[in-house]
C-alpha cells in the first residue's frame, strides 16, 4: 500500500498560494510604480512645454519691438544719416590720402631744381621749366649743341633722370650772336618716400 502524507502537499500548497500571492501583489506594485512614473513624466514634459512656450512668447514679443524700432522713422533717419557721414568720411579719408602723399613728396620739386642747377653747365639758361608729376620740360638757350648734350649727360650720371628726347635744337644770330635754343624732356625717378 501507498502512503501519502497529505501534509506535506498542504504545505507546498500553502508556498504557492503566498508566492501567488506574493507576486500579484508585485504585479500591482510595478503597474502602480509605472504610471507614477508616467505621471510624472507627463508633468515634466508638460512644465518643460510651458516654459518653453512662455520663452517663445517673450522671443516674439522682443521680435515684434524690435522690428517696430527698426520700421520707426527714427531709425530711418538715423540710417540716412549714417550714410550721410560715411560719404563725408570717404570724401575726408581721400582729402587725407592726398595731403600725405603731398607731404612724402614735398621735397621733391625742391630736389629736382637742385639737381639740375648742379649738373647745368655755364653758357645754358632756362627759358621754361615745368615739373609735373616727374615728366621735366625744358626750354632754353645755349652757345653750342655741345652743351646740351653735356647737360644731358651730366643728369644721366646722377641716375635720378631718365627717357630723355631733345625735341629740337635750332641756331639763332641775335645782336651779331650765335647760340641755340632747345626744347627737352625727360622724367624724374620717384622713389618711394616713407
Amino acid at each position: 500500500m501507498i502512503k501519502i502524507n497529505v501534509l506535506k502537499s498542504e504545505k507546498r500548497e500553502k508556498g504557492k498560494k503566498k508566492k501567488a500571492f506574493i507576486s500579484g501583489e508585485t504585479d500591482k506594485n510595478l503597474t502602480n510604480m509605472f504610471v507614477a512614473v508616467m505621471v510624472v513624466t507627463v508633468l515634466i514634459i508638460a512644465f518643460m512645454w510651458y516654459t518653453q512656450s512662455k520663452k517663445l512668447d517673450h522671443l516674439r514679443e522682443d521680435i515684434d519691438v524690435l522690428t517696430a524700432k527698426k520700421n520707426s522713422p527714427e531709425l530711418k533717419n538715423v540710417e540716412k544719416r549714417l550714410k550721410e557721414l560715411e560719404k563725408k568720411q570717404q570724401i575726408i579719408n581721400k582729402k587725407i590720402e592726398i595731403i600725405d602723399r603731398l607731404k612724402k613728396y614735398r621735397t621733391v620739386p625742391v630736389e629736382v631744381l637742385d639737381l639740375l642747377s648742379k649738373n647745368v653747365p655755364d653758357q645754358i639758361w632756362f627759358t621754361f621749366l615745368n615739373y609735373n608729376q616727374g615728366l621735366i620740360k625744358i626750354n632754353g638757350f645755349a652757345f653750342s649743341n655741345e652743351l646740351v648734350a653735356r647737360f644731358i649727360t651730366n643728369l644721366e650720371k646722377t641716375n635720378k633722370f631718365m627717357n630723355f628726347n631733345l625735341i629740337n635744337t635750332k641756331k639763332i644770330k641775335k645782336s651779331g650772336v650765335e647760340f641755340y635754343s632747345f626744347s627737352l624732356n625727360f622724367k624724374y625717378k620717384m622713389t618711394e618716400v616713407k
